[in-house]
């Protein structure tokens, strides 16, 4: 019984964790900060195939990190290709005025905004196998600018 219990418990949290997106997200109106790359890029292309409208909000429209370098379309530019409706804002969160601009740009194109996902911040960039502990001053202080940007 304790078995059966865990497989249902087990099954019920993966549907809390992970609900099916479909009609939750169509038609919404999104914000999407650090869009252009990594985990930013991937949650504006789900929602996007979803049928959410997307403003991809990051410093530059293209993937900065050289991992990344070698995706040639923006994120924006994928969604459109698709059939999505999506925008690029450039906006670094660091500043509560870029973070208004982007706001104002979504519902300028969208008229609204129902989904804010605050992605976007500075990885501490460790070139070597150091330890993030290890990491000097400089880039610590880095890190820390985008820290406010959810409550910009």
């Amino acid at each position: 019984m304790d078995s059966i219990r865990g497989v249902i418990q087990s099954n019920l949290f993966i549907q809390i964790v992970n609900p099916p997106l479909g009609a939750q997200i169509q038609h919404t109106k999104a914000l999407i900060t650090g869009a252009s790359s990594g985990v930013g890029r991937a949650i504006a292309l789900r929602y996007a195939k979803e049928g959410a409208h997307i403003v991809c909000a990051d410093l530059s429209p293209t993937a900065r990190s050289l991992v990344q370098q070698e995706v040639k379309i923006t994120t924006h530019d994928a969604m459109m290709k698709t059939g999505g409706q999506a925008i690029f804002a450039q906006t670094g969160v660091s500043e509560a005025k870029q973070m208004e601009r982007a706001v104002q740009a979504d519902e300028a194109r969208f008229g609204r905004l129902d989904i804010m996902v605050n992605n976007a911040g500075i990885a501490i960039e460790v070139r070597t196998l150091a330890r993030v502990n290890e990491a000097d001053e400089r880039a610590w202080s880095r890190l820390c600018e985008s820290i406010p940007s959810p409550y910009s």
